[in-house]
């Protein structure tokens, strides 16, 4: 006897329908097609006397709302440098755990708008890049 599968390929449809509705649901391209290329969200770290704070630029700021809506607003996380040194020294770099809270996303999510990348306010350095980008 055959198993009977015409709940679950109405399952799967379905599925399949809600992330093709999904404005963040990027599928991966075809054989021979490219995906479009797009900047990265681009967050600043700002070095203040004792403390640095970590904030969206603006044009990232209005990609990210406009995927999540009105209700979401930009935070601006700032964080001392004594808490930051004890983050680094008991979990690694700060700026990834910051990610998801600065830009609404988790690094997954951030794919579909090219990555993630924060840069020193002041010099335009890279201090963080995700996905890391080839040398």
């Amino acid at each position: 006897m055959k198993p009977d599968l015409s709940n679950w390929l109405t399952r799967i449809a379905r599925e399949e329908a809600a992330l093709n509705s999904d404005p963040l649901f990027v599928r991966s391209p075809t054989r021979g097609t490219a995906a479009p290329a797009q900047k990265p969200v681009r967050g600043i770290v700002a070095h203040e006397a004792d403390q640095s704070s970590y904030a969206l630029d603006a044009d990232s700021v209005s990609r990210v709302s406009e995927a999540l809506g009105s209700t979401w607003k930009a935070p601006t996380i700032r964080i001392s440098d004594a808490d930051e040194a004890d983050v680094a020294f008991y979990r690694g770099q700060v700026v990834p755990h910051l990610v998801p809270i600065v830009t609404g996303f988790d690094q997954e999510r951030l794919r579909t708008f090219g990555g993630v990348r924060f840069v020193e306010g002041a010099t335009g350095q890279v201090i963080f890049e995700w996905p890391p980008q080839a040398a």
